[in-house]
Order: C-alpha cells, then sequence, then structure tokens
C-alpha cells in the first residue's frame, strides 16, 4: 500500500508539472494582440492608438461625437451666462453698499 502511494504520488507530481509547462505554453501563444486604446474627449467613446486617419476622421464628423460636442459646448456657454450673472450681482451690491457708506457719511 505505501509503494501504491508513493506511485500515486509521483503521478500527481509529473501532472501538475505537465499541467504548469501546458498553462506557460498556451498563455503566450494564445494572447490576442491588446490593442492601446483611449477614450474620446468629448464622448467617451474608446479609440484605438494609431488608428487608420479616416477612422478617426469618421469618429469626428459622427451623430454621437457631434451630439456630445453640441451638450458640451451648451453648458459651458451655461456655465459662462451664470458666472457673468454672478459678478454683475456682485458688483451691483458692491456699488450700493458705496452709496449707501458715502449717504451715511454726509
Amino acid at each position: 500500500k505505501v509503494e501504491e502511494a508513493q506511485g500515486v504520488m509521483k503521478l500527481c507530481d509529473q501532472l501538475k508539472e505537465e499541467r504548469m509547462q501546458i498553462q506557460n505554453q498556451t498563455g503566450n501563444e494564445d494572447l490576442p494582440q491588446l490593442k492601446q486604446m483611449e477614450v474620446c474627449e468629448v464622448c467617451g467613446a474608446f479609440l484605438i492608438v494609431g488608428d487608420a486617419p479616416q477612422r478617426q476622421d469618421e469618429h469626428l464628423m459622427g451623430k454621437q461625437h457631434a451630439g456630445y460636442a453640441q451638450v458640451k459646448a451648451e453648458i459651458e456657454k451655461r456655465k459662462m451666462k451664470a458666472r457673468m450673472e454672478i459678478e454683475e450681482r456682485e458688483q451691483k451690491k458692491g456699488s450700493e453698499r458705496e452709496e449707501r457708506d458715502r449717504a451715511v457719511e454726509k
């Protein structure tokens, strides 16, 4: 029984070694070529780095990219308008304070 167990353990070790060799071989050979990708800053689409210029142009002229660009521009326009309104209100308040302070001094 001891000899049988030793034989099984030896077989087990051989199988483990074969499995490791096979995993190493398939791990290196069968990996698909991973492409470098980046995210479009405007619409968030994945773009392949170094892709054909035609495909990049098609992306830039596409409906999704154009739509997101319009939305982004509108958001920036509204933010700018809101900032300008806040600045105008603050200037108005500042000038009203100055007028009150002058009226109090007289």
